[in-house]
């Protein structure tokens, strides 16, 4: 064993059994105090410090400020003809501005390597990662995203939203129509229809 460990050992040999010979004097349990009063100071400070970050995280945002007279008169042209911006409010997932780089290679034998077995090539039944993966570069979807994480148009030839008309909330719903790409075709000629992609997705 080297020197060094052994002294170690010792010193930690040592300082136990001074500890339990302080802990039970003349037959007295004496609670030893676990650290001062500076050590305790600093622990409270630190809590008190995250506590104050997450109430100020928690809190909401500042009530706008009343110095604006409200002006006189009917309501602007443009306030009444728009929605409020609470109703078109959200994360913007279409509107990609990636562009993707040409194919250089058509044709061919694509391998995979997966550490699952793929179970079936229909996405909709996937089970694992293995069969998205399997399955994605052989099934044309409505939309996909792109590598900034937005929708872009696949079979559909536009993103429905409710900017562009393709979705409209009426009441608890929402109405969403799918326009398709002039001349879709199957992979042997045959013409991408409505019916097609019903049955898909059914």
């Amino acid at each position: 064993m080297p020197r060094w460990l052994s002294v170690l050992l010792s010193q930690r040999t040592a300082s136990r059994a001074s500890t339990s010979r302080d802990l039970t004097r003349e037959g007295q349990v004496v609670v030893p105090e676990f650290g001062g009063g500076d050590l305790m100071r600093r622990r409270i400070l630190t809590m008190l410090a995250a506590a104050m970050f997450v109430a100020g995280a928690c809190g909401g945002t500042a009530a706008p400020s009343a110095s604006a007279p409200a002006s006189a008169g009917a309501p602007s042209e443009s306030a009444a003809g728009s929605p409020s911006p609470s109703a078109s409010a959200g994360i913007d997932l279409a509107g990609s501005t990636y562009k993707a780089e040409p194919a250089t290679t058509t044709g061919g034998t694509v391998v995979m390597a997966e550490w699952q077995s793929v179970t079936t090539m229909n996405p909709y039944y996937a089970s694992a990662n293995a069969d998205i993966e399997a399955s994605a570069p052989s099934l044309e979807a409505l939309v996909d995203t792109a590598q900034d994480i937005k929708y872009i148009p696949a079979l559909a030839s536009e993103v429905p939203t409710p900017d562009n008309g393709g979705a409209v909330v009426n009441g608890d719903n929402m109405d969403v129509t799918w326009k398709l790409k002039p001349g879709i075709k199957w992979s042997d000629g045959q013409p991408i229809t409505c019916a097609d992609l019903e049955a898909t997705w059914k």
